[in-house]
């Protein structure tokens, strides 16, 4: 590389004239570091992580300023509607609507940069509130297609719960419009 080519299954490939676009969820003060940095992986586990000094030294970088709570709350809502629409297409629980609304969102997008593991955390807490609604209709009996009929046609409001350390979560509770009234 340091002669403006590479070599690829025997073929030399001219580079003079290649410009690469590397990206990282890492940021800058993270790559730009000497020491090995403690990261959290998506599943939760941490790793020490160094970088190739020689490399980074190498790589001319371009910091781009982290989403705002505002963009966070726009790409949360983007992405619980069409997660919506397909979840919602089942006829048996077809008729509820879920309500995120603006004070759930906000708290969603700080927890979303607090973690720091950007899009891929929105993904996981759109699973959560799945998870969190299916139990919430069909865990109001024992015979569960009675909890989803109490929920036809009706609307559930989220609330967004803080991180719940021994699961490893954030979870949501779901209130009626007349359980949401009565707090």
């Amino acid at each position: 590389m340091d002669k403006g080519e590479i070599e690829v299954r025997q073929q030399k490939i001219d580079c003079s004239n290649i410009t690469f676009i590397l990206t990282s969820n890492e940021s800058m003060e993270a790559i730009q570091g000497d020491k090995p940095i403690e990261v959290e992986m998506d599943d939760g586990t941490t790793n020490l992580v160094s970088h190739d000094r020689s490399f980074i030294n190498r790589v001319t970088r371009v910091q781009f300023e982290n989403l705002s709570v505002e963009d966070n709350m726009e790409i949360i809502q983007q992405e619980f509607e069409e997660s919506a629409l397909s979840y919602w297409r089942d006829e048996e629980i077809a008729g509820i609507d879920i309500i995120l609304d603006d004070d759930c969102l906000r708290k969603m997008a700080i927890a979303v940069i607090k973690t720091k593991r950007g899009a891929r955390y929105i993904e996981e807490l759109r699973k959560n509130l799945m998870r969190d609604v299916t139990k919430k209709i069909y865990d109001t009996s024992t015979d569960s297609t009675s909890g989803v009929s109490t929920y036809k046609g009706k609307k559930l409001f989220a609330c967004f719960n803080d991180y719940d350390t021994s699961e490893r979560k954030h979870s949501f509770r779901l209130f009626t419009e007349a359980e949401r009234n009565a707090l």
